[in-house]
């Protein structure tokens, strides 16, 4: 019979052990396959959604924080004046970028008083109805709005508000920022545009079901998708945070994110369509199935005759698994297979273990190259690091364009050549990474040309040309640090100087607090006295300069502080040439002469009234930025008040010093003068006056106890006719 010998036995068996172990393999590898990538599709899909959403984060209380800060400088008499208003607003250039559809003052009723840039046929109208100036009225607190179409365009806008108090605290308006979402340059205008593979995309609806931005823009503001219609965007509105398989409102089934951004609670999402994620596995499988059944039969071609050529000894079999084992070629050999029976069926089944092997190193070749090129074309910052000797193995180049290297330079240094910490601390820093634990780091890292900028590092383990690399993206947040600590200085020199009246105490608390972040070699406060049309130096920190010290007067008439009253706006001079600069002022020539290079000089301004002028000195050539001068102004407007507030309060205190010296001069007076009142007991025949203790004496005698007075004895004509009579008589 046909499996009565062991060698058709063997080939039946084989035969079906191939034909098992290949349905087997490709069942199990395109399912393991499939759900590996769609994991890593949405680990990926949820990362870079939660990445995004940070960003929006971000920029909202960023641009938040900065309209709040601009609010607090808000001159007092701001509402009331609308041409005033308007003019202040449209001044603050700052902040009008990040507010890209405008600025707007609305008085406490919800009228509208200035816009920046001006739409004139509005103002006057009455926006009290709108949620964001109710929101804000009845908490009197900053405020997000939620999204609603523009009166002016009909975009979708989002409004953030930041109250205006009088001094007393009460509300006297609303300064109010508003951004056009979907504008290019918008918060959300990019987002419209990201692809995930050729048709996935991004979108952003709030907690009430509204479509905030969408691709298709016949969506956006309006609340299309009914409870039901889309299982997983329900549970996004109810909390769930992550990614999952959906089928949407139209009935189309995709991979789906979503991520709540924790400043107003609207909800990123993106979409990726099932059948394009997993396209690349729909290949595979067919590619791979088809290569099995090759393999297959082929493999039960190889087993027959395999069987048939028995003969085959052993020995050629052997000797040839150890030629191919002491091969030091990397070309791709085969056993030759001459023998049948058993020795067919190893040699077959060696050969396709070799075949294994190499379609897994290709696969393996191919997904490395795959990350090569996301990695290379990648916008976002990025490295490849070698975590025992921190050599920088790979950059993309977003990585060359921010560090300023050209390739070759960059790949020959080691992360602690950019690095700012001690390579020991950088070392420390990557330990914990190669456990296996994702961080993320603040460093500063020093570009080609000398500069530090503030980074933020994301860093992961990653198994990279057969080893374990660190891969790290790097964000930076230079910018946002700045303006953090910019908010924070404005807000810790407006404490420390409104805890005091004290004018010493003013001037010493804001100039230690202003020194952590202007650098100055010389801080001078010089006040402007308007009726002797003179400077006199209030305050003076740093170097002693002869003329410019505490207490000195100055001669107003052509010196730097004259041009900055007399424009009303802050001066940087900071000149290549000392004598071209002391040939316009003549009077800066001690201050060049004591080493100084590098001079700002702000206003202080106080009612609309210029009230002096805040000068910052520097040793060091080109010392101040725009950036610089823009914060001096800043720190300028505020502190005016408060030296303006002090000087009252001094002025006060010596008046009432000077009255309560006149007080008491006058109460020493009256102490001094002693008068005789009442009734006083005289006697009517001898006029002797009885005193207190009951003692009678003589008038004059009484009179000089209880007064100043004093008395010359004399005698009156009519006693002496009468005396003379009495002299006469006797004789």
């Amino acid at each position: 019979m046909i499996f009565t010998s062991i060698r058709n036995r063997l080939i039946f068996a084989i035969s079906l052990f191939i034909t098992i172990l290949l349905i087997s393999i490709v069942c199990g590898t395109y399912v393991y396959f499939r759900h590996v990538t769609q994991e890593l599709i949405f680990k990926q899909e949820f990362s870079m959604i939660t990445s995004i959403a940070k960003g929006l984060d971000d920029r909202l209380v960023t641009s938040h924080n900065a309209l709040i800060a601009v609010s607090k400088v808000a001159p007092l008499d701001i509402v009331k004046n609308r041409e005033i208003t308007q003019k202040w607003l449209e001044n603050r250039t700052g902040i009008r970028t990040i507010f890209n559809h405008g600025l707007f003052i609305f008085d406490a009723t919800g009228t509208l008083v200035a816009s920046s840039p001006q739409v004139a046929h509005l103002h006057g109208s009455s926006y009290s109805d709108l949620e964001f100036f109710q929101v804000s009225k009845s908490s009197s607190k900053p405020y997000i709005s939620s999204p609603f179409r523009s009166k002016i365009d009909q975009n979708p806008v989002v409004v953030m508000t930041s109250p205006l108090l009088t001094e007393d605290g009460t509300m006297k308006g609303f300064l109010c920022g508003e951004i056009n979402l979907l504008n290019k340059k918008g918060l959300l205008g990019d987002l419209s545009q990201v692809r995930l593979g050729s048709s996935g995309y991004l979108y952003v609806f709030g907690s009430d079901r509204t479509m905030i931005m969408h691709p298709d823009a016949s969506r956006i503001m309006k609340k299309d998708v009914l409870p039901g219609a889309n299982k997983l965007f329900d549970k996004a509105l109810e909390g769930f945070e992550g990614s999952g398989k959906t089928v949407n409102s139209k009935g189309l089934h995709f991979l789906a994110s979503f991520k709540r951004l924790q400043s107003t609670g609207w909800i990123l999402a993106a979409n990726y369509p099932l059948e394009e994620a997993l396209q690349p596995m729909t290949s595979f499988r067919n590619y791979y199935l088809a290569g099995m059944i090759v393999v297959f039969l082929i493999g039960i071609t190889v087993a027959w005759r395999l069987g048939i050529r028995i003969t085959t000894p052993l020995t050629k079999l052997s000797s040839q698994v150890r030629a191919l084992a002491h091969s030091n070629s990397n070309e791709y050999r085969r056993i030759e297979n001459e023998g049948t029976g058993e020795l067919g069926i190893l040699s077959e089944s060696f050969n396709s273990l070799l075949d294994a092997v190499r379609q897994r190193e290709h696969a393996l070749k191919e997904s490395e190259q795959s990350y090569r090129n996301q990695f290379a074309n990648n916008l976002t910052v990025m490295l490849l690091i070698d975590p025992t000797e921190g050599k920088i193995i790979d950059a993309n180049a977003a990585a060359l364009d921010f560090y300023r290297y050209d390739r070759e330079r960059m790949l020959a240094m080691r992360i602690t050549d950019i690095n700012n910490l001690p390579a020991s601390e950088v070392q420390q820093a990557m330990a914990p990474i190669l456990r296996g634990e994702g961080k993320r780091f603040n460093f500063q890292h020093r570009l080609a040309d000398g500069s530090l900028r503030d980074v933020e590092v994301s860093s992961s383990a990653i198994q990279f040309g057969g080893r374990t690399v660190l891969h790290s993206i790097i964000q930076d947040v230079t910018g946002r640090k700045q303006a953090e600590q910019e908010v924070a200085l404005l807000a810790d020199i407006g404490r420390l100087i409104g805890s005091t009246l004290n004018i010493d105490e003013v001037y010493e608390r804001f100039a230690a607090e202003t020194r952590k972040r202007i650098l100055f070699d010389s801080l001078t406060v010089n006040l402007y006295n308007f009726q002797e049309k003179i400077l006199f130096v209030a305050y003076v920190a740093g170097l002693d300069i002869d003329g410019r010290r505490q207490g000195d007067a100055l001669v107003l008439e052509g010196s730097l502080s004259e041009a900055v009253i007399r424009a009303r706006r802050s001066l940087r001079i900071q000149p290549s040439s000392v004598d071209e600069i002391v040939g316009q002022f003549p009077k800066l020539s001690p201050i060049f002469k004591a080493g100084l290079r590098s001079i700002m000089c702000v206003p202080l301004i106080y009612r609309d009234d210029v009230i002096g002028v805040l000068h910052f000195r520097s040793i060091k050539q080109n010392a101040y930025s725009e950036q610089d001068l823009l914060l001096a102004e800043k720190i300028g407007m505020q502190i005016s008040g408060a030296i303006a507030n002090a000087q009252q309060f001094n002025d006060i205190s010596r008046t009432g010093e000077a009255l309560e010296e006149e007080r008491k001069r006058l109460q020493q007076a009256l102490d001094e003068i002693r008068t005789l009142r009442g009734i006083v007991p005289i006697c009517a025949y001898c006029k002797k006056i009885r005193d207190d203790e009951g003692y009678w004496d003589h008038v004059e005698k009484y009179v000089s106890a209880h007064t100043d007075a004093k008395f010359s004895h004399g005698i009156c004509p009519s006693c002496f006719e009468r005396e003379m009579k009495g002299i006469e008589t006797s004789d």
